[in-house]
């Protein structure tokens, strides 16, 4: 007596099919010219342009409701420390000069809803990124303790 067995045929899928099939979105980085991007080469990507972009989004003499680029001390100052890529999202870890800066910051003396550190630095990584990267990710920045 013999069995007939039936030997199933597997068929390799491509990794494109498969994430298509099952609904995965594609983690890479991919810069506006279609190349790859590791998360190192990034990070400094974003902090060669990082001053430049906080300039251009701070205030430009004497405005109240935003801090006002002087001396570019501040803009100089800010640095992301590190990168982490998780599926969809970024998180940029960033520092700054504390000292006198942090009293434009939530509970500080000088304290302004729309004039914080924070705010700007965060809104400066989130154009920077947008602007270098093809696909999209959200960027979260977050500020690391510590003073510099």
């Amino acid at each position: 007596m013999t069995s007939s067995f039936i030997k199933p045929t597997i068929k390799k899928i491509s990794k494109v099919t498969r994430d298509k099939f099952l609904g995965n979105k594609s983690s890479k980085l991919i810069d506006n010219k279609g190349r790859y991007v590791n998360v190192i080469s990034l990070q400094n990507l974003l902090n060669a342009k990082l001053h430049d972009q906080m300039q251009k989004n701070m205030g430009k003499g004497r405005a109240k409701k935003m801090l006002n680029y002087r001396s570019g001390r501040f803009a100089k100052s800010a640095k992301i420390t590190s990168l982490q890529q998780k599926q969809d999202k970024i998180i940029a870890f960033y520092n700054y000069m504390k000292f006198p800066y942090e009293t434009f910051a939530k509970g500080g003396r000088q304290y302004i809803p729309g004039r914080t550190p924070q705010l700007i630095i965060g809104r400066s990584i989130r154009q920077l990124a947008a602007q270098l990267l093809h696909s999209k990710f959200k960027v979260y920045p977050k500020l690391t303790g510590g003073s510099t």
